[in-house]
């Protein structure tokens, strides 16, 4: 029992409890929350989340709210109380625990400056950190609410307290009776999620849990000895008081890095729409850069993901005839839809004496001649490194108004006016098996150009484009931000197949139904 701290002229409570008309509280609800979200950043697609490729940080984040999440609408909380808080604190599986500036222990008490984790409709804490690899994170979160402190005047009690704590929903309790007299505080305790998204443990935290659900006026002062003046109770010795600030829950969620987590926004293309004819984007070239989350290196990443590796994957959607792009092996021009991946097995002839072996990657991951592959040429820094490249500068001189367009090259027609070159990119994990598997984030872009490079129309690769060969540039017209692919997954979901960019099938391990 808290002891007694005014002057023994405050008065005793006639009556814990003050019943106050019954308002409409059929909707009235607040909700506690520990997680973890998405760093708002810069929006590069129409995903509705919004990514920086290259986030370094992560966000733990407690609240105390009367919004609810669903409706995403007030409840009648938000008027009936004066704020709500939370304050929490965020301990790694190594390492010393870690707080947030916005939230520093004790400063849920403080209700002056009210920082942002002390607000209505809603008070949150956020702690911005750097997840290291393989370290799960737990946030521990508390809750409280502010009841509105009334005048004697509004309170109903006949004495010479000095105010009472409204309650109109009854999400308070004292009985000065027992042993202990103020209610249990619930804990609801958040499970691992093999989402990352879904990291969030929010509850509806419900009158009924702490309090009597029944709308009342809680005076300050119970007193324990008092003595009759002038009829009235005037509090002798001894009293307990009744807090001013309510803790309605204690909340937690665990979280560890997971592959979505480091990969999702992290790809960024730029197309260059004019056709340079020097310099490293000669040709109307396009390019993008996968950059890791959390200032991960491209082995930390893939080994967070199950990966040996990455690369990138490229489906031609649309390649109008006439061309002149044939694959090594087949005597006739290839065309889609149907789409094919970028380069084909054995690549074009057009390599030729060269074979191309990067198939099913668009960069081959396996050591050449000279013991480096083509895809380590493409990893600034080697695996150490935190970047991927892509690049990428087609040339069609048959579509319209190209080099060739008209002659024999081109079957003497040449593509339709507008007609163009169109791609789908994503970034892709190695499989151990050497298999590809796509992560579905990359871009959709197309390529007018109708130039040549060495005399010569060429689909893979960047090459300067000849003088005067040709116009046209490339064009991003869509950014994929997210990726359903969930590693580490729950211990014994079995393999499945996943359909990748050219509609082959191979074995991965999906996500269970949370």
């Amino acid at each position: 029992m808290r002891p007694f701290p005014r002057a023994a002229t405050l008065l005793l409570l006639i009556s814990a409890a003050f019943f106050l008309v019954l308002p409409d509280a059929t909707n009235a609800q607040i909700w506690v929350t520990s997680g973890f979200k998405v760093t708002p950043t810069t929006t590069l697609g129409v995903s509705g989340i919004t990514f920086m490729p290259g986030n370094q940080t992560e966000t733990a984040y407690c609240s105390t709210s009367a919004i609810n999440p669903t409706l995403v609408q007030l409840s009648p909380a938000a008027a009936d109380y004066s704020k709500f808080g939370a304050y929490c604190k965020l301990t790694p599986s190594t390492g010393a625990v870690i707080y947030s500036t916005e939230c520093p222990p004790g400063s849920v008490y403080n209700s002056g400056s009210q920082p942002p984790a002390t607000a209505n409709p809603m008070g949150e804490c956020d702690i911005v950190f750097q997840p290291q690899p393989g370290v799960t994170y737990t946030i521990n979160s508390n809750h409280w609410l502010w009841p509105n402190m009334l005048p004697l005047s509004q309170c109903g009690f006949q004495d010479y307290r000095a105010y009472c704590l409204s309650d109109p929903l009854g999400y308070y309790s004292f009985n000065p009776g027992a042993a202990d007299p103020f209610p249990t505080t619930p804990t609801y305790t958040g499970v691992s999620s093999y989402v990352s998204l879904l990291a969030i443990n929010t509850v509806d935290d419900p009158c009924s849990v702490m309090g009597t659900c029944s709308p009342q006026n809680i005076s300050d002062i119970y007193c324990t000895n008092y003595i009759i003046i002038g009829g009235l109770p005037i509090c002798h010795s001894g009293g307990i008081s009744v807090p001013d600030v309510w803790e309605i829950a204690h909340t937690s969620e665990p979280w560890t890095p997971k592959c979505s987590d480091v990969v999702q926004g992290s790809v960024t293309p730029v197309a260059y729409s004019s056709p340079l004819t020097d310099g490293p984007n000669a040709g109307a070239t396009i390019t993008a850069t996968f950059t890791p989350n959390f200032g991960y290196t491209l082995a930390q990443a893939a080994q967070i993901c199950g990966f040996t590796n990455f690369d990138w994957q490229q489906l031609i959607t649309v390649l109008p005839l006439p061309n002149t792009f044939i694959a090594v092996g087949s005597g006739a021009q290839m065309y889609a839809p149907p789409g094919f991946l970028d380069p084909p097995p054995g690549g074009y002839t057009y390599e030729l004496p060269d074979i191309d072996n990067a198939y099913p990657f668009y960069y081959n991951p396996n050591p050449g001649s000279t013991g480096q592959s083509e895809l380590a040429t493409y990893e600034p820094g080697g695996a150490s490194g935190t970047q991927l490249l892509f690049s990428d500068g087609p040339k069609d001189s048959c579509l319209f108004g190209g080099r060739y367009a008209g002659t024999a090259a081109c079957n003497w027609t040449s593509a339709a006016p507008g007609e163009t070159v169109q791609f789908i990119t994503h970034l892709v994990g190695i499989n151990s098996d050497g298999t590809a598997h796509d992560l579905q984030i990359g871009f959709t872009w197309y390529s007018n150009n109708n130039g040549t490079s060495g005399g010569a129309a060429i689909m893979r690769g960047v090459q300067p484009m000849d003088p005067g060969s040709g116009t046209g540039g490339t064009t991003v017209t869509s950014v994929s931000e997210t990726t359903n692919y969930q590693y580490p997954t729950a211990p014994g979901v079995p393999p499945s197949t996943l359909t990748f960019l050219d509609g082959s099938q191979v074995s991965v391990w999906t996500c269970p139904q949370i």
